[in-house]
């Protein structure tokens, strides 16, 4: 192996292996964890909050992909604003603010995991959070081949609890549930008006954290095969799966169980199952492999922009060090876990997954941004979307990050 192969990452993913990349990364990081706390916002138009997050996500999915066909490098949207607008400083400060959505959410995941793995073990809840983390470090230290085959597992075993949680919602509803024939719907009132709609827009916000896997997979553009073809295919399918599972799931959710339910619920889905008359512990156990996975994603996420920033002086060279035998930035990792242990041990779950999807919406922006100042310079690229696009991305993503402000200074 020459000095240039030792500090390269290796291009080892197909597109398949990147769809299902995306996929297990949106579905751990979204619906396991956080579907208790969008239904304390949303209450029963639950299902319309994840719809209409899809619907931002979709739209900066698209956007993602295009970039990362014009660009396909291991910085994701740092790379992109440095290639639209020539600022170092801004590209350092995207750089930075994607590492720090990465560990941030690698802590919500984390905080999210202990809920259900203390469903089997009575331990302390900083013990089960930082043993994830140290796991998954390692993992991600050992190789980005492994960590898909990881994940590509986790995705499957993760499925299988959805599905799991599908039919007992739609076909075989408790005779307790407080809506199984679908009347939830009639108690839902107009999403449109007062408290409501300030409800609905908050679980939104929130709501956009469960799509950030789509994100992560441009990250990945150095270490996948063909990027130009595979990107844009795996993050339509990965964001397109997700979609109709959380919608689903949401619907399926509120045939058994009232949102204040599960908005208090420490395993929001295995008290559906729970409600419904079913052991606890097999979907317990199923939804550790996927909530496993999605951390695994935000931390190797963290750790490639990490690595790109030292690439560009954005970070100590130290940082860009990719070991000769792993093909990854084990430094750049170390510092990544050690700082979402730092944070799910301090801040609760709602309060990160806030975070991620503020940073995240302020990320979004700025690419909308730099895809529009890059198709002026140059209109054709491998993969096109529409030229209004990023203009509808950016102001759905400074519409939300408006509303939550106000929101947030109103009290609400």
């Amino acid at each position: 192996m020459t000095q240039a192969d030792e500090g390269q990452l290796k291009r080892e993913l197909s597109g398949r292996m990147l769809a299902i990349y995306g996929a297990g990364t949106i579905l751990g990081a979204g619906i396991y964890v956080l579907i208790g706390k969008v239904a304390g916002e949303a209450g029963y138009w639950l299902p319309l909050a994840f719809a209409l997050a899809a619907l931002v996500a979709g739209v900066n999915g698209m956007v993602y992909a295009e970039l990362a066909t014009r660009r396909p490098a291991a910085g994701g949207p740092s790379d992109y604003v440095h290639g639209a607008f020539g600022r170092r400083w801004l590209t350092t400060a995207v750089g930075w603010m994607i590492v720090a959505t990465g560990i941030v959410s690698a802590a919500t995941i984390a905080n999210g995991f202990a809920g259900y793995l203390l469903e089997f073990f009575d331990l302390p809840r900083w013990l089960a959070q930082a043993g994830l983390l140290a796991l998954l470090g390692g993992v991600a230290a050992w190789g980005v081949r492994e960590s898909s085959w990881f994940m590509a597992i986790t995705t499957s075993i993760g499925v299988l609890g959805l599905l799991f949680v599908l039919w007992v919602g739609f076909a075989e509803p408790a005779a307790q549930a407080p809506a199984s024939t679908g009347a939830w719907l009639e108690r839902a009132g107009s999403p449109w008006a007062g408290a409501a709609l300030a409800g609905l827009l908050s679980a939104v916000f929130l709501a956009v954290y469960a799509f950030i896997g789509f994100e992560d997979m441009v990250h990945m553009a150095e270490e996948v095969r063909r990027p130009r073809r595979a990107m844009p295919r795996a993050i339509g399918a990965a964001i397109g799966v997700a979609a109709l599972l959380y919608v689903l799931v949401a619907i399926a959710a509120l045939r058994v169980l009232e949102p204040q339910a599960l908005r208090d619920a420490e395993a929001p889905l295995v008290e559906v199952v729970a409600a419904a008359g079913y052991a606890r512990w097999p979907l317990a156990l199923l939804s550790l492999a996927i909530i496993m996975n999605g951390a695994l994603a935000q931390l190797i996420m963290a750790t490639r922009v990490l690595y790109s920033l030292a690439e560009n002086r954005g970070a100590p060279p130290l940082l860009g060090r990719v070991h000769a035998h792993t093909g990854t930035p084990l430094l750049a990792t170390a510092l990544a876990v050690a700082g979402a242990l730092a944070l799910t041990l301090f801040f609760p779950l709602q309060t990160l997954a806030a975070m991620t999807s503020f940073i995240m919406l302020l990320v979004f922006a700025v690419s909308n941004a730099a895809l529009i100042a890059l198709e002026r310079r140059r209109p054709e690229a491998p993969f096109d979307t529409p030229f209004w696009l990023p203009w509808v991305g950016l102001l759905l993503s400074l519409a939300l990050l408006g509303a939550q402000l106000l929101q947030d200074g109103g009290g609400h």
